[in-house]
């Protein structure tokens, strides 16, 4: 199969991929593979099996791998491995990873490495959020329990399991992430976002006595809940073994600086909701597990370096400059830039700055 397959294309590759794998050559489809929402370098799809052996006889999830992400240093047959291993350690643990039921590195069945894993019910915690209800107090503190469970297991198993599936512990490792910003921050010509990297190198924190278990995407978007129960966390690829301020000052940068689709006029409203949240979520977690708050500064801006890395890639790619990344951004607008830079001021003192956006070299008509 070459190319992005049509859906009918799709669902009888993978099909007849499973009859075979299964040796169930009656095997059919109770429900059609159909595309879920969210991934931007995995299609990902919803499906359930008949007649299928009792593993697999549940609601399934499918994640191919488009291709390699310039993001990582793995090929796609790594990151197969590396995810198989990490949420599959994770649900050993009992920590509500889905686990993973089946992988394959190779290109040749569905056009690139997949994996099948579990369905977890229930619904993404960021909707309850915006829904009234008894819960919504509740909501930040359960954030905070479910990140500091996680940063309470052992790392010992995740690091031997990834090192079994044969994928380089290194990347397990947060300068692995660094390096691979500094590299594309050179390769878009961000000069703006330079004095960012010298920052970062020259106010490293101390290396954490007792490393944990990062997720490195830890926020509402990416937590299940069900009857007021966390069911599940997902979307494992950014996991490292590093200081959990590492985690919390990512996951405060994902939850004040995304964009929200609404009027302007209401952003100062919602920017103010939001830091309460992440006030509650912070002072919750701190009763949990000890951090170093400066720590959590430095991490914040790490990781809105790299929010302002992905919106230059756009504009670089608007101008010219670069090829177009295939992973689009969430912060390219001014309103979010703007805010952005203005947190970065805030934590270290300098103004950074990307290229203007197209419109202002080739004004819309």
């Amino acid at each position: 199969m070459t190319g992005e397959p049509t859906d009918a294309e799709f669902a009888a590759g993978l099909l007849a991929y499973l009859r075979a794998t299964l040796v169930k050559p009656a095997l059919e489809y109770a429900e059609g593979p159909v595309r879920v929402t969210g991934g931007f370098d995995t299609l990902i799809y919803g499906f359930r099996l008949a007649s299928a052996p009792d593993e697999f006889a549940q609601p399934l999830i499918l994640r191919v791998f488009r291709k390699d992400d310039p993001w990582v240093t793995l090929s796609s047959a790594e990151r197969v491995r590396f995810e198989t291993a990490v949420q599959n350690t994770m649900a050993d643990f009992g920590y509500p990873a889905p686990r993973v039921l089946h992988s394959c590195d190779s290109h040749q069945h569905l056009g690139n490495a997949f994996l099948i894993m579990e369905r977890i019910p229930g619904r993404i915690m960021l909707e309850l959020f915006f829904r009234p209800s008894p819960l919504f107090f509740r909501l930040p503190g359960v954030l905070a329990e479910t990140h500091a469970r996680l940063h309470a297991l052992v790392p010992q198993p995740l690091l031997r399991a990834v090192e079994e599936a044969g994928v380089p512990a290194r990347v397990l490792a947060v300068e692995d992430r660094q390096e691979k910003v500094q590299a594309l921050i050179e390769a878009a010509k961000l000069d703006g976002l330079e004095p960012g990297l010298r920052w970062l190198r020259g106010n490293r924190p101390p290396e954490p006595e007792h490393p944990v278990i990062c997720h490195g995407d830890f926020h509402p978007l990416n937590i299940l809940m069900e009857k007021g129960a966390v069911t599940g966390v997902i979307d494992w690829p950014g996991v490292r073994i590093a200081d959990p301020a590492y985690d919390v000052g990512a996951s405060i940068a994902i939850f004040t600086q995304g964009p929200v689709d609404l009027p302007g006029f209401l952003h100062p409203v919602v920017n103010g909701f939001r830091r309460g949240i992440v006030r509650r979520y912070l002072s919750a977690y701190q009763r949990l597990h000890p951090l170093d708050l400066a720590a959590v500064r430095y991490f914040e801006a790490m990781r809105c370096l790299v929010f302002l890395l992905e919106a230059g890639q756009q504009r670089q790619a608007d101008l010219g400059v670069i090829a177009r990344p295939e992973k689009p951004t969430a912060f390219g607008s001014q309103r979010v830039v703007d805010g952005i830079i203005r947190r970065v001021d805030e934590i270290t003192g300098l103004t950074l700055t990307l290229p203007p956006p197209r419109s202002k070299f080739f004004p819309l008509t």
